[in-house]
């Protein structure tokens, strides 16, 4: 790899010894439901749960719980990301809509 500036030089990396780290994706088995919500949401999944957080689309964490079942009754009506946390370490996102 040879990389070229506007007068502060040229700089070279051998990418030949770079490993490739990419995880293969997973499909998962997470759902949440009813989308849109109005008063409880249900999560579903086989998997063990850590904890559960939803954030505004500005990115204020609005609720959180270790449950599968949430009252978000007290959120009101928009747009908000659900991120699931398991048990292994693995976090997943969902997009649900508060009516």
């Amino acid at each position: 790899l040879f990389i070229f500036t506007h007068g502060r030089g040229v700089y070279t990396a051998n990418t030949r010894t770079l490993a490739a780290s990419v995880k293969p994706y997973v499909q998962s088995d997470l759902s949440i439901f009813p989308n849109p919500i109005k008063d409880k949401m249900e999560i579903e999944t086989s998997q063990q749960i850590a904890k559960v957080e939803i954030y505004s689309l500005l990115g204020q964490k609005v609720l959180s719980s270790n449950n599968k079942q949430m009252d978000v009754s007290q959120l009101v009506a928009g747009q908000y990301i659900v991120q699931v946390t398991f048990k292994n370490n693995v976090v997943e996102m969902r997009k649900i809509i508060k009516n």
